[in-house]
């Protein structure tokens, strides 16, 4: 299992990083396939010694995959699904000539064979590009500050932050006493450590943590509440399973205590006794909850929560007041939250024998419903969908006494058309996080409006029989951006007790930034901008305002980056609202773009870039685009699952495309989160999936048709769900692309879902379907890029990624997949790359170097393919 997750988490680095890169064609394919060494069993040290010049060919041996119930129970559940009444019986059967490819655990040394044959002809293809990979890796390397640090945060009176040395590959975490008055209002954050005059203590090495190690990833560092001890997860072998050790920073020694087998996360107790982590089971699903107290034996933990349904995983949480433990559970599709309140008598000795009986349910789990909860003085704030029907997120409040559903009173009226996505409480104000328009969105609440607005919704529903009369509403204050095309979020905000809101800023062409706003003082400040929006009272800061009141606290360094020289924007492309539907009737789907406009002589949009949360006319659309004459090489990166949006950000190894003549785009299909829940759930997942592949086509054709691209040099690129979109989009339109880069793609959809032994898959049914249920059957097998290549294809030069260890990917899909792609291409096709890190996991390597190294062999690969090297 281990190994497994190692694999991916190379491959997910480099999709990450090549989420922006389309590798496009590569030199042609062989006519004739030279027989697997491999599939031979021939010997590896044999192997090495050949050529590899022609790509290998995997024995075909015939499997039969079946679909439906197999008559076989786990855990008192049919195998292949959560009801026996929704699976295909008899079941349905379908051939697997290369399901052999599957090793879970990484030993199968023909297997293994294969992936190194795979790697060495990969290497031979792309030898040419070497000299390109060595300049464009000193091309990033010169856009980072190798030596830099992070703004310092404060926690319990220090100021923790993390700093870089050059020419070291891992990170420093360290600290400092925060000096009287700290956090206070009127006193700004510190931007570095260097402002901060009190002597530095290292808390962390992670260069010491990896020496003669090939992969150290750690996943949280936490200090204890008074300061004394800190808490570190570390995984060595890239399969995303952490080890927890607790060391004493006086002097550094490392305690006895060691936990195994977590997800990394780490939760303090109110104290330095007691600390809270989440395991996982063999499918690596986090499914239990455990308080560990210092001093004893993993195997005495007490369990305090223990989730059987394989759908739902498990996470555990302290309230930022430090009031109440959450515990919660939940799947794609519902949620479920148990509290401790830590005042309790009962629990305020930290190692109270019995703290599972103390756990109070806000809420049983109802299908469908999905809520989060904060604390707030005798309250809770919830954000919930009441079942799907406010599927954008209503706040609500509840009594800490009565969390029940039943006594929920909304704070906020509910708006279709701006999403909440989740609530922070802080002493003074209330923080909201969602999105209105395509683009993200913080608003503030003062605190005294918030809770005189939850007693009155408490006393209307105390003294009524029937629903409870509307009551005040609070104003929310919107959170200032620049920019039209952005990213935002907050970040760093651990005290309960701060007037600060700290935030994370970035644009295409903004370097990160870390803001700060005072939130007493924008709030009190007269003379803003107030709308009625859906029913709420929105206050806007002037810009002037908005100057004063928010503060630059870190700004990260971008060397050799003239981001004046850049421009960005967003445009919309329309298309059909569902499958065959009226022409007519179309959604509108949010691309941003960046260019330089001096590699374009005389190119450049006419119209202006729309301002941030408007969106256009379906009928002003086209001519919102239009105008361009770029016709540029483009790379086009889209992800389009699970909801989440891909808000732009800056990259700097972009640079390296829009340098060389490109122009970079990212499609915000349905399916991703951008224009609020409605563009997941109701257009881009179960049976309306379809439509994030035809988005995706659908917008590389706007943007020729507007004068944005070359139609004759488009790559594509998307990693895990997203090398699920470029692998579809490559046996779906195979005309459209000159190249596409999948990293880490999850395309042998079918197989992989019909089978709950394989890690990560169960929770999976609520995003795709279960392919057991003959519902989903049918469809998914319409878009499963394994079962949807043509019997003959022409296909564009292709890379595929994986990691061999990844617990999140298999790595046999990817390799499966290169073979099924290279015996169906005709003639004249491009190659199909497949590459495979053998010591990483989904997230790539964790050296900094070796990661820019690996990132500068995709961009390459694209560059050489788009003919721009």
């Amino acid at each position: 299992m281990a190994a497994l997750m190692r694999a991916l988490g190379h491959c997910m680095h480099l999709a990450r990083n090549m989420a922006a890169v389309d590798p496009s064609a590569l030199g042609t394919l062989a006519p004739a396939l030279m027989s697997a060494c491999v599939g031979a069993g021939v010997a590896l040290s044999t192997m090495r010694k050949r050529a590899y010049t022609t790509p290998p060919v995997a024995t075909r041996k015939s499997h039969t995959v079946r679909f439906g119930d197999d008559g076989k129970d786990v855990d008192g559940r049919p195998a292949k699904g959560t009801d026996r009444s929704k699976l295909m019986s008899p079941p349905r059967e379908r051939d697997d000539d290369l399901f052999w490819l599957r090793s879970d655990d990484r030993n199968d040394e023909k297997v293994l064979d294969l992936v190194r044959h795979e790697n060495e002809y990969a290497a031979r293809m792309t030898a040419r590009t070497a000299p390109l990979r060595d300049t464009l890796y000193k091309e990033m390397l010169s856009r980072i500050q190798e030596t830099d640090s992070s703004a310092p945060w404060l926690n319990n009176g220090w100021y923790y932050y993390s700093r870089t040395t050059a020419g070291a590959s891992y990170g420093v975490h360290c600290r400092k006493p925060a000096p009287h008055g700290a956090g206070s209002v009127g006193v700004r954050s510190p931007g570095k450590p260097e402002d901060i005059l009190e002597e530095e203590q290292v808390v962390l090495d992670e260069n010491a943590l990896a020496a003669g190690r090939a992969h150290c990833d750690v996943g949280d560092w936490e200090p204890s509440p008074s300061g004394a001890l800190l808490g570190y997860s570390v995984d060595y072998d890239g399969d995303e399973s952490y080890t927890i050790h607790v060391r004493r920073l006086a002097d550094g020694a490392e305690l006895e205590d060691r936990l195994e087998g977590t997800m990394g996360e780490i939760v303090w107790g109110r104290d330095d006794s007691t600390l809270f982590y989440t395991t996982h089971d063999d499918e690596w699903r986090s499914d239990k909850v455990w308080r560990h107290v210092l001093g004893q034996p993993q195997e005495e933990d007490e369990l305090l929560l223990s989730e059987t349904d394989p759908l739902f995983s498990v996470s555990v949480s302290l309230s930022r007041s430090q009031r109440l433990l959450v515990l919660e559970s939940g799947s794609i599709e519902t949620s479920e939250a148990w509290i401790v309140d830590l005042d309790d008598p009962a629990a305020m000795d930290g190692a109270a024998p019995d703290l599972a009986s103390l756990m109070k349910c806000v809420e049983p789990r109802s299908r469908g419903l999905r809520y989060s909860v904060t604390h707030r003085g005798d309250g809770l704030l919830i954000v919930h969908n009441d079942g799907g029907d406010k599927k954008n997120g209503e706040l609500v409040f509840a009594p800490l006494s009565s969390p029940g559903r039943s006594h929920w009173r909304a704070l906020v009226p509910y708006d279709d058309a701006v999403e909440i996505k989740y609530a922070s409480a802080f002493r003074s104000y209330v923080l909201l996080k969602g999105r209105q328009a395509g683009s993200p969105q913080l608003w503030v609440l003062a605190g005294p409006a918030v809770d005189e607005c939850a007693a009155a919704a408490a006393s209307a529903a105390a003294a009524a029989s029937a629903a409870p009369a509307p009551t005040p509403s609070p104003e929310l204050l919107r959170v200032p951006t620049k920019d039209a095309v952005y990213s935002l979020g907050p970040g760093g905000n651990r005290d309960f007790g701060t007037t600060l809101l700290r935030m994370r800023y970035s644009s295409p062409l903004t370097p990160s930034q870390v803001l700060e706003l005072s939130v007493p003082e924008a709030l009190a400040s007269s003379g803003c901008g107030v709308a009625r929006e859906g029913g709420r009272v929105v206050k806007e800061l002037s810009p002037a305002q908005a100057s004063s009141l928010v503060a630059l606290v870190k700004q990260a360094s971008a060397p050799n980056v003239d981001t004046s020289a850049y421009s960005s924007r967003r445009v919309y492309c329309p298309v059909p609202r569902a499958e065959g539907c009226d022409p007519d009737d179309t959604v509108l789907v949010p691309v941003s773009l960046v260019w330089r406009p001096d590699r374009h002589a005389g190119a450049g949009p006419t119209a202006d870039a729309l301002p941030a949360g408007v969106v256009p006319s379906t009928a002003a659309a086209a001519s919102e685009a239009s105008g361009a004459t770029l016709k540029a090489p483009l790379l086009l990166y889209g992800y389009g699952s699970y909801g989440i949006s891909i808000d732009p950000s800056f990259s700097s190894w972009v640079f390296s495309f829009l340098d060389r003549g490109g122009v970079y785009a990212v499609a915000h299909v349905r399916g991703g989160g951008e224009m609020g829940r409605g563009w997941y759930e109701d257009m881009g997942k179960f049976l309306t999936k379809k439509n994030t592949f035809s988005d995706f086509a659908a917008c590389a054709e706007f943007l020729t048709a507007a004068g944005w691209a070359d139609k004759s040099r488009i790559a594509i690129l998307g990693r895990s769900a997203g090398g699920l979109l470029v692998g579809r989009s490559l046996t779906m339109r195979p005309d459209l692309w000159a190249c596409a880069v999948a990293d880490v793609p999850f395309v042998d959809l079918m197989s992989t879902m019909q089978d709950e032994t394989i890690p990560l898959t169960t929770g999976e049914w609520e995003e795709w379907g279960n392919p057991n249920e003959a519902e989903f059957h049918d469809y998914m097998l319409q878009y499963s890029p394994m079962d949807t290549i043509p019997a003959k294809v022409r296909l564009p030069n292709v890379l595929l990624t994986a990691g061999l260890r990844d617990p999140r990917v298999q790595f046999w899909e990817p390799l499966k997949f290169a073979q099924r792609l290279r015996a169906a291409s005709e003639e004249g096709s491009g190659n199909v790359l497949m590459k495979t890190d053998m010591s990483s996991g989904h997230f790539s390597a964790s050296d900094r170097y070796r990661y820019i190294r690996e990132l500068a062999f995709e961009v390459a690969f694209v560059l050489d393919s788009l003919g721009m090297a």
